[in-house]
């Protein structure tokens, strides 16, 4: 088991040096392709709307927050969805079988290995549950 985590370091350290010189080739690219995906208004539109907000009396001002409140409340208030329900369900299987190979790994060491197979399928079904319980899958 030393010997397979000391192998895994290594090929860890060896990878790590040529991945960082792609990384800052293409470091550029991202940043132009970032820039076309943002979804931020325009400064113009935003002072715009600044502008006509506070134009507004105080009677109006409050039912727009009142508004805005409803708006946001229902975007948190989403039912999960089956997908999301469905990464939850993988995240607790594998976290238990995780649990379980590891109590089994004490006694016969390859079990170890799948365990923490186990372990890693856990933690990115975890993640796609978070993805998708945002509403961005």
């Amino acid at each position: 088991m030393k010997k397979s985590l000391l192998l895994l370091a290594f090929s860890a350290l060896m990878i790590a040096p040529s991945s960082q010189s792609f990384a800052a080739s293409n470091s550029n690219d991202i940043k132009e392709a970032a820039s076309q995906v943002s979804n931020e208004p325009a400064v113009g539109t935003a002072q715009d709307a600044m502008k006509e907000f506070k134009s507004l009396s105080n009677k109006e001002q409050k039912e727009r927050f009142k508004e805005a409140k409803k708006e946001i409340k229902n975007l948190y208030k989403k039912a999960p969805t089956a997908q999301s329900r469905k990464y939850l369900r993988l995240t607790l299987i594998f976290l238990a079988a995780a649990i379980g190979l590891g109590i089994i790994a004490a006694f016969v060491p390859f079990v170890g290995i799948l365990s923490g197979l186990a372990g890693l399928g856990a933690v990115i079904f975890f993640v796609l549950w978070l993805v998708a319980a945002a509403g961005t899958v």
